[in-house]
């Protein structure tokens, strides 16, 4: 597909019911308990068009979903390796966040000659 194909595509996907119903249908059995997750991330989806989603609104719907799901030792082990997994991608979110911070306080500046300029320039 072209990507105006692609856009139209996905605004019908999130626009209808009858999607909803087909993402549903389309979930092999052995996924079953996951439809709930699949639905309630669509809705997330659908909601970020007009208010983005943060990153901690997915996990939170992650964990939440993980702990609704049935106790198996290969669960066990599943989840606390997507917990952390979760806890080292929300660092570096994080920290990518803070590093790409803005100062607080613009540098001050004054007008010369017609120009602004910051008080590190040099008047010349």
């Amino acid at each position: 597909m072209d990507l105006k194909s692609c856009v139209a595509f996905k605004g019908n996907f999130f626009a209808t019911k009858k999607e909803e119903h087909r993402l549903v249908d389309e979930i092999h059995p052995y996924f079953k308990d996951l439809i709930p997750l699949a639905k309630e991330w669509l809705t997330a989806l659908k909601d970020n068009m007009e208010n983005p989603v943060s990153f901690n609104t997915i996990l939170t719907l992650l964990n939440t979903h993980l702990d609704r799901l049935p106790d198996d030792e290969e669960l066990i082990s599943t989840v606390k390796m997507l917990r952390k997994s979760a806890a080292i991608l929300t660092d570096r979110v994080e920290k990518r966040a803070a590093s790409q911070s803005f100062p607080m306080e613009l540098p001050k500046h004054r007008k010369a000659d017609g120009i602004l300029e910051t008080d590190n320039e040099s008047d010349g």
